[in-house]
């Protein structure tokens, strides 16, 4: 028994294909032929070099080499015009390879007639014995004329039974993990929105993370090596935005379908943009409650010094996010130090997480406010980690 798989493309008519791929196979059995395959979509379920659980849908394809009274159709062969033999091994046939210096143009094994011959194939019986037989000699055995597109290459007839699809295979990937590496993808390259990326170049995040847990070649290569592990702390942030995603308030179009994609236990290309924007999602909510939360604290409304002034506080991160804009993505770090709040914007990522205690060295920028929350804005901060939240 013979398996072949052939993985499935997104946006392919998986069960158009199968009625096709199911009508072919019944052909040769109908027309008298012993063997034959049967085709089926199953779910390849691995684990990929990250240690992320994926799963690919596939055609699988069992059965045996189509035979005729005994005598297995092992190859097709057809000629060129300067004498040169192309052969192709027919489906499901794992035995030797056709010798070349045994085939002979024109020849037929069986009428024992050479000829102009435009096609041939190769026959075999349970003693390993070969024969050359003529086109025209296997339509008189079967009764019917055999098609060497259909009995060759499987992957090339799926390729033309299935037709279009996206060019990215039709696979997904457990929803904590796939949100880990937005992650982790985020804190090394900043966020991009698909439109931020086209309209100010470059990857998409949630493209850049697809890759990351799927790609192949050297560009996945330069992507993995540039992001590094997905941590620990990676899985629980993304534990954190999963958890937001599905509790996400309110009724509009976007709120339902982030809730709908999230309640999901794995992610695929029709909804990875939707949850990986539960990145976004939550750091505009976290700034949110954050200016909301120290509105009811005693924070001092004023410069902690003049413009210029070097400063060099331990402080606590109130929250870490990012914005996009014309030059790419902007990391806002809050911190709360000696009753102040201290803003800082780089255009790198520098690590921390709401609760860490850094020490914080910088110079006084300006007053800084945003919805309501009063700060001083630092500029080339120095940022030392020195105990993460409990």
């Amino acid at each position: 028994m013979t398996e072949f798989r052939y993985d499935i493309f997104e946006g392919v008519d998986v069960q158009a294909t199968l009625a096709k791929a199911r009508k072919a196979f019944a052909r040769g059995a109908d027309r008298g032929l012993e063997g034959g395959f049967t085709v089926t979509v199953e779910d390849a379920v691995q684990t990929n070099e990250l240690g992320f659980t994926v799963t690919k849908r596939q055609f699988v394809v069992t059965g045996t080499p189509y035979k005729f009274n005994g005598w297995t159709f092992v190859a097709a062969v057809e000629w060129l015009a300067d004498g040169q033999a192309l052969t192709k091994v027919l489906t499901g046939y794992e035995g030797e390879v056709v010798d070349r210096e045994w085939l002979r143009k024109g020849a037929c094994d069986h009428c024992q007639t050479t000829r102009s011959r435009k096609k041939q194939f190769v026959v075999e019986d349970e003693s390993g014995t070969r024969l050359l037989v003529g086109s025209t000699c296997v339509k008189d055995f079967v009764g019917w004329d055999f098609k060497v597109t259909f009995f060759a290459d499987l992957k090339d007839a799926f390729d033309d039974w299935a037709g279009g699809g996206s060019g990215k295979y039709d696979q997904r990937v457990d929803i904590t993990q796939f949100l880990a590496a937005v992650v982790a993808v985020s804190a090394t390259y900043g966020w991009k929105s698909r439109s931020a990326a086209q309209t100010e170049g470059g990857a998409a995040t949630v493209d850049t993370t697809w890759e990351f847990v799927f790609g192949r070649g050297e560009s996945a290569r330069e992507t993995r090596k540039q992001v590094g592990e997905v941590t620990e702390a990676h899985f629980t942030k993304a534990a954190a935005l999963l958890e937001f995603a599905r509790t996400f308030e309110g009724d509009s179009e976007y709120a339902l379908n982030l809730r709908a994609a999230s309640a999901q236990t794995a992610v695929d290309l029709s909804t990875a943009a939707l949850v990986a924007s539960a990145v976004a999602a939550y750091a505009n909510w976290e700034r949110k409650q954050l200016a909301q939360e120290t509105k009811r604290q005693t924070y001092t409304q004023e410069l902690y010094a003049e413009v210029g002034t070097k400063v060099d506080v331990t402080a606590e991160v109130l929250s870490v996010s990012n914005f996009e804009g014309y030059y790419g993505t902007t990391w806002v770090y809050t911190y709360a130090a000696e009753g102040y709040v201290f803003k800082w914007l780089s255009s790198s990522y520098s690590g921390g997480d709401k609760g860490d205690k850094v020490q914080l060295k910088g110079t006084v920028k300006k007053r800084d406010e945003w919805n309501g929350l009063v700060s001083t804005q630092l500029t080339r901060c120095r940022v030392t980690a020195l105990t993460p939240a409990a």
